[in-house]
C-alpha cells in the first residue's frame, strides 16, 4: 500500500442482492474507494477489524445478530470509522436506537436509498474519484441526546 491510506467503505448487509447491487453501484461510482462486503454481524466484525474502514454502512436485523450492537462496538472500539445504520424500520426507535449507537447517519431502505448512499459517500471520502467537493449529504443525520 502506498504512503497515503485506502479509502475503504464496509457495507454489513445479510440480503446478498441488496448487499452486491449496493457494493457494484458504489464500486463504479466511486473507483477509488476500496468497497468491503460481510454478510452479517461476526463478519462485519472481523472486516472492520482487518480494514479499519472510513465508513460502514450497517442493516439492523441479520440472522446472527444486530446492527446497532455492531454500531455500538466500533463506537467504542474503533471510533474513527463513520457508521450509517441502513435499514427498513423507518421510524423514530429506530432512528433514536441508532443515534444511540454511535451512528452518525441513518438512512432508510426505500425506493431510491442508493441515492443517499451515494451522497453519503460522497460527503464522507470528499477526495475520492467521483466524489465532487461541492455535493451535500441530504440524508439524515443522527442526533444523541
Amino acid at each position: 500500500m502506498s504512503a497515503q491510506s485506502t479509502q475503504r467503505l464496509l457495507i454489513v448487509d445479510d440480503t446478498k442482492l441488496l448487499r452486491n447491487l449496493m457494493a457494484e453501484g458504489l464500486r463504479q461510482r466511486f473507483p477509488d474507494i476500496e468497497v468491503i462486503e460481510a454478510d452479517g454481524i461476526r463478519e462485519g466484525y472481523r472486516r472492520a477489524q482487518e480494514y479499519r474502514p472510513g465508513l460502514a454502512i450497517l442493516d439492523v436485523c441479520m440472522p446472527d445478530g444486530n446492527g446497532l450492537e455492531l454500531s455500538r462496538w466500533i463506537r467504542d472500539e474503533l471510533p474513527g470509522i463513520v457508521v450509517c445504520i441502513c435499514t427498513l424500520h423507518d421510524d423514530p426507535e429506530f432512528r433514536q436506537a441508532a443515534a444511540e449507537s454511535g451512528a452518525a447517519y441513518f438512512i432508510a431502505k426505500q425506493h431510491g436509498f442508493w441515492l443517499d448512499a451515494e451522497r453519503l459517500v460522497a460527503s464522507v471520502f470528499g477526495g475520492a474519484s467521483g466524489c465532487g467537493q461541492e455535493q451535500r449529504v441530504e440524508i439524515e443525520a443522527t442526533t444523541s441526546q
